[in-house]
């Protein structure tokens, strides 16, 4: 063992002793505290391209029922751009057809491709699409698989 590094264990151990033995609040601890209170931490539309790259990667793989925050999150937001999206196609808006009857042939078709594309239950879709209750949805649901 040579003498540099000898002496390099020693300024390690002396570092080491005086940042165990501070009872001061660490700068870098103050930079994290943000991150810790929550997982959301940047850009406003942060979990938008979350879930961008999360369906592009794995468009058909499911989470099973028991999803975390995090996860739910990101099928709302996939959800909701699934909606967007068809409303488009029918030369609509997403208010607009909120507003149309609760067992409208448009708002089934969405239901039912929301369930093949994410997780995220009937109560939750048909609160979203304003389609009545959950029972109505899966009753208009059943009906359209059958025809």
């Amino acid at each position: 063992m040579t003498c540099d590094d000898n002496l390099g264990r020693q300024q390690l151990a002396l570092y080491l002793e005086q940042r165990c033995a501070g009872d001061a609040e660490h700068a870098e601890d103050a930079l994290w505290k943000d991150i810790r209170r929550g997982w959301k931490f940047g850009a406003d539309d942060f979990v938008e391209r979350l879930a961008a790259i999360v369906a592009r990667g794995s468009e058909n793989v499911h989470q099973g029922n028991h999803q975390s925050d995090v996860i739910r999150e990101i099928e709302e937001v996939s959800a909701r751009n699934i909606t967007r999206s068809h409303a488009e196609k029918l030369g609509t808006i997403f208010a607009v057809m909120q507003g149309w009857t609760k067992t409208h042939p448009e708002k089934t078709n969405i239901a039912l491709e929301l369930r093949k594309k994410t997780t995220l239950s009937v109560s939750w879709i048909a609160q979203e699409l304003k389609a009545g209750k959950p029972a109505t949805l899966w009753n208009q649901m059943r009906l359209r698989k059958n025809e």
